[in-house]
C-alpha cells in the first residue's frame, strides 16, 4: 500500500475584545505532516525491504526527527497565514465599522463618518455565536491622494510653510465652508491666486508643524515621491535641485495621450468617416436584421475609429510621447529647493521623498543627494538639464 500524502491542519480562532471593545481575531494553527502521511514514510519501507532492519530503524528515527521539524515549519508557515485569513475573512463577515457617510471637510483628507461596533460580550458554542454590545460613531481620515507639493514658502530664507495643489479645490468650496456637528477639519491657509507668483489656483499652505501634525494623524498623503528634473550650479556644486512629483508626471503622460488620441481620432474620422460609416451601417443590418439607428451607426463608427487608433498610440509611445511629456512637465515644475532642505523634508518630515537618490551627511554638516550606483547614467544627477534660479518655465 502507498502512503497517505493527506495531513491534517488544526485552525484555533479565539475572540478577543480589546480595552476599546472592538472584535478582534487571535488566530493560531499546527499542521501534523505524520510520518506514513508523507511521501518520506516510504524510505522507512524502502530500507526495511532491501537494506535491513538495523537501516530501517536508523531511518525510521531520522525521519521522526525530520517529522517533527517539518511539522513546525508547516505550522509556523500556516499560523502566518490564519493570521491573514481571520484578518480578511472574520473581519469582513462581522466588520466593526460601517462607514455611513464620507465629506471632504477638508481639503487634504477626506472623512468617513462610521458606526462602529463596540463589544461588551462575545460567547461561541455548538449552536453558534453570540455577542452584545453598543453602537457609536467615529470619523476615520483618508489622506487627498492627488494632492501634491507644488511649492514651499520662506521666511528669512528658511523653509517655513509647504504649498500642496489640491485638483479639485475649486468643485468642494461648499465642503469646505460647512459647519455641522460632525466637521472633521484641521488648519490650512486656502493662498490666494492673485498673491502666487504663478498665478496658480488650487495651492492650500501648511506650515511645517502643521505638516507634521497631519502627517502623524495620517490627514496628509505622506511622502509623495519626487523626481530630480533640473540643477543650478555654483561653483562647479549643486546648489538648489528642481523636482517634480511623479503624480504629476503621471498626469502629464494622460494628458499627452489623451491629446493625441483625440487628434488622431479626429484625422481618422475626416478621412474615412464615410466609409465607416457605411461599412457599419451594412454591418448592423445584417446582424440586428433591421436599419440601425442613426446612434448605433455613430458608436459603431466610434468603436471602430478606437481601434484604428491603437496601433498608432502604440507607435507614438514608443517615439513621440516622452518628448512631450517633458515639454509639458517643464511647463509645471516650479519646486526647487536645496538640497539639505529636501533632505530635510525627507528624513525629519517625511514629508517628501526623493527617487533613487541616497542622503549623505558628511562630518561637516554638509547634506547632499549621491546616485545611486547602477548602470542607467541618464537619471543620475549631473546628467540632468542646468536652469537659473529662479526657474522659469519655458514660453
Amino acid at each position: 500500500m502507498l502512503p497517505d500524502p493527506n495531513f491534517h491542519l488544526l485552525i484555533t480562532l479565539q475572540p478577543l475584545i480589546d480595552a476599546d471593545g472592538l472584535l478582534t481575531w487571535d488566530a493560531d494553527a499546527s499542521v501534523d505532516v505524520g510520518i506514513f502521511g508523507s511521501l518520506l514514510g516510504a524510505l522507512f519501507i524502502i530500507g526495511g525491504l532491501l537494506i535491513g532492519p538495523g537501516t530501517a530503524i536508523t531511518l525510521f528515527v531520522l525521519l521522526v526527527a525530520l517529522d517533527i521539524v517539518v511539522d513546525l515549519v508547516a505550522s509556523a508557515a500556516a499560523g502566518n497565514r490564519a493570521d491573514e485569513l481571520a484578518d480578511a475573512s472574520f473581519l469582513d463577515v462581522l466588520p466593526s465599522r460601517l462607514t455611513v457617510a464620507t465629506r471632504r471637510w477638508d481639503p487634504l483628507y477626506t472623512t468617513r463618518h462610521q458606526v462602529v461596533s463596540r463589544l461588551n460580550r462575545f460567547e461561541v458554542n455548538d449552536l453558534g455565536l453570540a455577542f452584545d454590545g453598543v453602537a457609536v460613531l467615529d470619523r476615520e481620515p483618508a489622506p487627498t491622494a492627488h494632492a501634491v507639493i507644488r511649492d514651499e514658502r520662506r521666511d528669512a530664507e528658511e523653509v517655513v510653510a509647504l504649498r500642496y495643489r489640491v485638483r479639485d479645490l475649486g468643485r468642494i468650496a461648499a465642503d469646505l465652508a460647512a459647519v455641522a456637528p460632525g466637521t472633521d477639519r484641521r488648519p490650512f491657509t486656502r493662498v490666494d491666486p492673485a498673491t502666487d507668483a504663478r498665478n496658480e489656483a488650487g495651492l492650500v499652505e501648511l506650515t511645517l508643524d502643521q505638516v507634521d501634525e497631519r502627517i502623524a494623524e495620517t490627514r496628509l498623503q505622506a511622502p509623495i515621491l519626487y523626481l530630480p528634473r533640473a540643477r543650478h550650479m555654483v561653483d562647479n556644486a549643486i546648489r538648489d535641485l528642481l523636482v517634480v512629483s511623479k503624480r504629476e508626471v503621471d498626469e502629464q503622460r494622460a494628458v499627452a495621450i489623451d491629446a493625441f488620441r483625440r487628434a488622431t481620432a479626429a484625422r481618422i474620422r475626416a478621412e474615412q468617416g464615410v466609409e465607416l460609416a457605411e461599412t457599419a451601417t451594412v454591418k448592423l443590418r445584417s446582424d440586428l436584421g433591421r436599419d440601425p439607428t442613426q446612434e448605433e451607426v455613430d458608436a459603431a463608427v466610434t468603436a471602430a475609429i478606437d481601434q484604428l487608433v491603437d496601433p498608432e498610440q502604440a507607435v507614438y509611445e514608443q517615439i513621440g510621447l516622452a518628448a512631450d511629456v517633458d515639454r509639458l512637465v517643464a511647463a509645471i515644475s516650479r519646486f526647487d529647493l536645496l538640497p539639505a532642505e529636501l533632505a530635510d523634508l525627507q528624513l525629519r518630515h517625511e514629508a517628501l521623498a526623493v527617487a533613487d537618490k541616497e542622503i549623505i551627511q558628511m562630518t561637516t554638516g554638509t547634506i547632499y543627494y549621491r546616485d545611486r550606483p547602477d548602470s542607467f547614467f541618464a537619471d543620475n544627477l549631473l546628467a540632468l538639464q542646468t536652469y537659473r534660479f529662479p526657474y522659469v518655465p519655458p514660453g
